[in-house]
């Protein structure tokens, strides 16, 4: 609902590059953080997400077979609209430069950063230890 104290209130934009690696309960409760600040208009949050959001290929809950978010349900993830209010990268990082303040993606693509947020979930090492390899995760060495 908009209001006119919203409509009368100048909004700062904030172009920033904010890069948040890992769509765990913290990645999300830092861009949901960011999104909701009135005052802030953030224009460049960038996430990324091995496999996207479930929210871009997952309609209802009883389709989700895999284990994910404690903290946050489908319905509240689809009210946030993170994909539609952010970028969301299909990748993962594979090496950081801190140097030029840029990450490399497995897409042998670099991605800069102002402020680069590393909020992976728990990784599950039983497959790996088995050899088999998890959707987004590559073996270890």
């Amino acid at each position: 609902m908009i209001t006119k104290k919203l409509l009368n209130t100048n909004k700062i934009s904030n172009n920033s590059r904010i890069v948040v690696v890992g769509a765990s309960d913290t990645g999300i409760s830092i861009i949901e953080s960011l999104l909701m600040i009135k005052e802030i208009n953030f224009t460049n949050i960038t996430l990324l997400a091995p496999g996207g959001l479930t929210t871009m290929y997952v309609k209802k809950q009883r389709e989700l077979l895999k284990s994910m978010s404690t903290n946050y349900t489908l319905e509240e993830l689809k009210n946030l609209m993170i994909d539609a209010r952010t970028t969301v990268l299909d990748a993962k990082m594979v090496k950081l430069d801190k140097k030029n303040r840029r990450i490399m993606i497995d897409k042998n693509a670099f991605i800069p950063f102002d402020v680069l947020i590393i909020a992976v979930g728990l990784i599950d090492t039983q497959l790996q230890n088995e050899g088999l390899v998890s959707y987004g995760l590559a073996s270890s060495p």
